[in-house]
């Protein structure tokens, strides 16, 4: 995503991939810089094949190295396995290219994990994943996730948080705190209002569009293949000039950030030998959680934070902490005071406060961003409608149905009929009909 951009150790553009890591003569791919808005096919980015790109077949033995080299050796049984390796440019992303001149981007923000979207999204929230490393994958004993989250430490210190969604709550069927907190959950309506009154909680959780609306005619904005990547760009639009505008902008941190890499190819290399989170036993997959995922475009947005900020390597807490999904907790405990850590990893993780240092609070950030769409018309919608679930969308629609005792033969299997049907499970688990009810 944020490769070409100016400042970063990004790409040199004569960066590549060989087709065999075993073969010193074996054709190679070179990066590019043409990347189309909709992926041609989505990456494979669960644990195991992450591990075989990171590593190549050929380091697989050891893993000793992560050489980074086995991006398109994996994808190879593609026919065209190059979008693997192909990029966006800054013109072409002109809402994160802005923020990023404008605020903080980092350079060296990881995901907490070398696989797929629940792990990373439970390490964001819970600074473990208790042992998941697969989408998707219930908990063995209970489930639902039941560790400690940031929203327990954030309640247990007098402050208020919310979960904000647009059709779905991914997270509410994976923790049990936040199934079992109905109130606490909300569609952007009212986010939006909240915002525009100065009424944010302390901390907020916002989730972007999973599915196409066929009403609106705004499609999915989570910019995963096979979603267009510009209304992505729409969506951080949105939430920027809406909080520039509000009555609490001086008083907010934006963070922008991804779960996972989602399977596409980076130079930099994943750190090893970092500290488990917990005693976790693994599942599906074995893994010790001792090495980071690949990086995620990650951006921080305040008028606290200086002008075009490059954020690399933290100096510490400890000598091989870095920045990554569990930093943010790790912030949060410092920001607000919090009275403890959640896991040996975020007690690891770099912190970003500092910041967050300006003696006073800019008064010369822009009101408006570049143009992005919130929709691409009525075609678009119609042939996304139309389009079968992908597998993060079917991961979502199984948990909910699950959760709901809707049978399984109910499930739509297009992205328009998916939409309107993952509503009413939504609001049938936020009405309390569900299986831990």
């Amino acid at each position: 995503m944020m490769g070409f951009f100016k400042g970063v150790n990004g790409l040199k553009g004569d960066e590549s991939n060989p087709y065999n890591t075993s073969d010193p003569e074996s054709k190679r791919v070179i990066v590019n810089n043409t990347s189309p808005y909709i992926g041609p096919w989505d990456p494979n980015h669960s644990t195991p094949p992450t591990t075989q790109k990171i590593f190549g077949l050929a380091g697989m033995a050891t893993q000793t190295e992560a050489k980074m080299n086995g991006f398109i050796e994996f994808e190879s049984r593609h026919k065209d396995p190059t979008s693997v390796m192909n990029m966006f440019t800054p013109d072409r992303l002109p809402v994160m290219s802005a923020l990023a001149k404008e605020f903080a981007i980092f350079d060296r923000f990881f995901c907490s994990h070398p696989g797929p979207t629940w792990p990373n999204r439970l390490f964001q929230l819970l600074a473990t994943s208790q042992g998941c490393t697969e989408t998707g994958v219930t908990h063995p004993d209970t489930v639902l996730y039941t560790a400690k989250s940031i929203f327990d430490s954030i309640e247990e210190s007098g402050l208020d948080w919310k979960f904000y969604f647009a059709d779905a709550p991914l997270e509410m069927a994976m923790l049990e705190k936040i199934l079992l907190s109905p109130g606490k959950v909300h569609g952007w309506e009212t986010l939006f209002d909240d915002i525009a009154k100065g009424t944010l909680p302390a901390f907020s959780w916002i989730n972007p569009r999973w599915f196409v609306n066929t009403t609106s005619l705004e499609g999915a904005n989570d910019q995963h293949p096979d979603h267009d990547v510009r209304l992505g760009e729409g969506l951080f639009k949105r939430m920027y000039e809406a909080l520039r505008a509000g009555p609490k902008w001086e008083e907010t941190l934006f963070i922008i950030t991804y779960d996972e890499h989602g399977g596409f190819y980076d130079h930099v290399p994943t750190p090893l030998n970092i500290p488990a989170p917990d005693n976790s036993t693994s599942f599906p997959d074995k893994f010790d959680f001792t090495r980071l995922g690949v990086r995620i475009p990650t951006l921080l947005i305040s008028p606290w934070i200086e002008k075009g900020t490059v954020i690399g390597k933290p100096s510490g807490p400890m000598a091989t902490s870095e920045y990554d999904l569990t930093s943010i907790p790790a912030t949060v405990k410092k920001l607000f005071n919090l009275t403890s850590f959640l896991t040996r990893r975020d007690a690891w993780a770099g912190t970003f406060e500092r910041f967050l240092d300006r003696s006073e609070v800019r008064t010369d950030c822009p009101m408006t961003l570049p143009d992005a769409p919130l929709s691409l018309g009525a075609e678009h919608a119609a042939t996304e409608a139309a389009t079968d679930f992908n597998h993060l969308q079917q991961t979502i629609a199984e948990s909910f149905a699950y959760l709901t005792g809707t049978p399984a033969d109910q499930i739509p299997k297009k992205q328009g009929a998916g939409s309107e049907w993952i509503r009413e499970q939504t609001d049938l688990l936020l009405n309390g009909h569900h299986r831990f009810a």
